[in-house]
C-alpha cells in the first residue's frame, strides 16, 4: 500500500471509485462517471487544493480532496472528500489516509482539519474514531428547493 498525491491522470480511477463508495448502501447515491468526474475537477479547481490516493497493486482504493482555506492568521485544511473502496473498508487503510493528511498538515503548519459529514452514516464514527471532535456551536443545516 502506497499513498500519494493525486494527479490529473488519476481522475477517471477516483471517479470509478467514488460511484463504487455511493451508489450503494447506506448512502444509495445515483453518480454517473459524468457527473463523478465534473465533482472531482471542481476540486481540482480550487486555488489551493490538495489530493492524495491510496494505491494497492497499481488500484486506486482510497482517495480524499482537500483544500487549504484561510482563516484568520492561519491556514487550515477542509476536508471535501474522503472514500475508501467498500471492499478495502475496515483493514485500517482509511486511518492510514487521514494519518497522512494530518502529516501534511503538521508538515505545512496548518492549524488543523475541518470537514462536514452525516452523523447518520458510518463515516461519522470513523471521524470520531480517528480524533475528530464533533463541534458543540456549530450545526450544519439545509433547505430542499423544488
Amino acid at each position: 500500500m502506497t499513498i500519494r498525491e493525486f494527479n490529473k491522470s488519476d481522475l477517471d480511477a477516483c471517479a470509478r471509485l467514488l460511484i463504487e463508495t455511493y451508489n450503494r448502501p447506506p448512502w444509495d447515491d445515483t453518480w454517473t462517471l459524468e457527473t463523478a468526474s465534473n465533482y472531482i475537477q471542481e476540486f481540482m479547481s480550487y486555488g489551493r487544493f490538495v489530493g492524495f490516493v491510496v494505491v494497492i497493486d497499481n488500484e486506486i482504493i482510497g482517495a480524499t480532496f482537500l483544500r487549504e482555506k484561510t482563516w484568520m492568521d492561519v491556514s487550515e485544511l477542509y476536508m471535501d472528500e474522503f472514500h475508501i473502496s467498500p471492499c478495502q473498508q475496515g483493514k485500517g487503510l482509511g486511518k492510514a489516509l487521514f494519518a497522512h493528511v494530518e502529516a501534511y498538515a503538521k508538515e505545512n503548519k496548518l492549524a488543523g482539519i475541518t470537514l462536514l459529514t452525516d452523523k447518520q452514516k458510518p463515516a461519522f464514527e470513523f471521524y470520531q474514531n480517528v480524533g475528530m471532535a464533533k463541534s458543540q456551536s456549530t450545526i450544519f443545516m439545509f433547505k430542499i428547493i423544488q
